[in-house]
This record gives structure tokens, sequence and C-alpha cells, in this order.
């Protein structure tokens, strides 16, 4: 969902290009769940990563809706953010899941789910679509966010089985490649 060299990179880069605070935020608390030595610091990690996303969050809904974007320069911010918070929420969703936050991890995915559906990330694959914010991304970007929309979509199955409440994401809504192959 994350691709590893060119957040690497980006990190090495102009720090005006560099992955959201809150992204890090959530991959540092997620990473130290995993590790003895630094779970101690996993519950403050999981604090500031929830506001920076929630930070994060206002920044990405404060630019004009993805229908009515007029601008490249609006077109490359939600680009650039939008796919980074559905990221930062997926995230926290399965910290608080792995923590038996299960209320909160509910609400997380629902979070997620909805930024990919912003970003129109369920109709990235449409040939019908006229707009896709995508539309001037590398392969690489494209494929990230391809992965974003399919970790929301998963993590919303899981929710909704686990919770008993409706789907976010409706199949039928879901438009994706089809393979010769299959």
């Amino acid at each position: 969902m994350i691709h590893k060299r060119k957040f690497s990179k980006a990190l090495e880069g102009d720090p005006g290009r560099a992955p959201p605070l809150a992204l890090r935020y959530a991959m540092w608390a997620t990473a130290a769940l995993t590790r003895t030595e630094h779970q101690h610091l996993a519950e403050d990690l999981y604090v500031t990563a929830r506001k920076e996303t929630e930070q994060l969050e206002v920044k990405v809904f404060s630019v004009p809706s993805v229908n009515c974007v007029e601008t490249y320069e609006t077109q490359s911010t939600l680009a650039v953010m939008a796919p980074s918070l559905a990221q930062c929420w997926f995230l926290i969703a399965s910290f608080e899941a792995s923590r038996a936050y299960f209320t909160r991890a509910w609400m997380s995915v629902g979070r997620c789910a909805r930024a990919a559906q912003m970003m129109q990330l369920h109709r990235l694959d449409s040939p019908y679509d006229e707009f896709n914010i995508l539309e001037q991304a590398s392969w690489i970007d494209r494929e990230e966010a391809r992965r974003v929309f399919w970790a929301a979509y998963c993590a919303d199955k899981w929710a909704s089985t686990l919770s008993g409440h409706p789907l976010i994401i409706r199949d039928e809504d879901v438009s994706f490649l089809k393979s010769d192959h299959l």
C-alpha cells in the first residue's frame, strides 16, 4: 500500500515533498507494536498519529471537491494528500484493531474508505470516467493509489463483518481492470 522506494526517496529529498507527518507517525505507531523494545512508545505515537491525521484531513477536505477541481495546482495537491490520508487512516485502524479498540477501528476504517472514495479510487480503472485526479500521475503513483483503495476495500469488508454494520464501499460501485488471463 505504501511504495517503499518512493517513500524513502521522498524523505531524503525536498522537505516540501516529504510524506505528511501524519503518515510517518501512523507508520511508527504501527511498527512500534511489532518490537518489544518499542512497544512502550506505541500509544504516544498513536495519539500523535491520530492528531496529525485529523489535521491532514482538514487540509484535504478544505480543497475544493474533486468534481469541481479547476486548477492543476489544486489537482496535484489532492493527488498527493488524499492517498496519504487514506493510508494514515488504514494504519491507524490497524493499530486500533490490534489493541482491541474495535469501535475506534471501525470508525477509522470508515474514514479510510471515505478518503479513498473522495479521490474516486474506486473508479481509478473505469474506462467511462472523464475525470481522474491521477490521470497525469506516474505508474507508481497510480498503482500505489490502486493498492490504497484495495486496502480500504478489504478493511471495510473486515470491519463490517465484525461489527454487523453496513458496508461503505459497495461492490457495484467499484471499477477495475479486467484481465484476459482470468
